[in-house]
This record gives structure tokens, sequence and C-alpha cells, in this order.
């Protein structure tokens, strides 16, 4: 299921493994990107949380899918708030 691809784009979360893999000249390297997205000690510094599959779909979290699934909630519940520009 794509749960979350909808919401990624509004919030201008395009960050799927594939595109980070390809940014760093390695576009074959998914997996290893993901390895280095899961070993990322910050993650709400900087925002792993918002990787998706490029079929929508959460993938993995080192801190849970739980919380990966409430962090955007969040994100996207407070874009929702915000008014239009």
């Amino acid at each position: 299921p794509a749960e979350f691809l909808g919401a990624s784009e509004l919030l201008g979360l395009d960050l799927f493994l594939a595109d980070l893999a390809a940014a760093v000249g390695s576009p074959q390297a998914v997996r290893a990107v993901a390895n280095a997205v899961a070993r990322n000690p910050v993650h709400y510094l900087i925002p792993c949380h918002r990787v998706i599959r490029k079929s929508g779909e959460l993938g993995g979290y080192a801190g849970g899918l739980d919380r990966k699934r409430a962090m955007l909630g969040v994100e996207l519940a407070r874009w929702a708030q915000e008014p239009a520009a």
C-alpha cells in the first residue's frame, strides 16, 4: 500500500532510497544507502524518517515503523494546519 506517497508529495518529502543513491553517484547502491540511512544517529535532526520507498510504503526505520508513522503523521497534521501561502 502507498500509505504515505500522497502525504510525502504534499510535504515535499520526495526522499526515496533510489534517488539518494543516484544523488551520490551510485544508482545501483540502494541497499548501501538504506543501510547508511538506518545507521543515522540523530534521527530527527537529519530526517531519515522521511525516506520512503518509491512505492509509497514506509520501508524500515531504526526507531520502528510505529514511530516513523507517528512522526510523519505529526508533520502532516502540522502542514494541514498551516495557512495556504
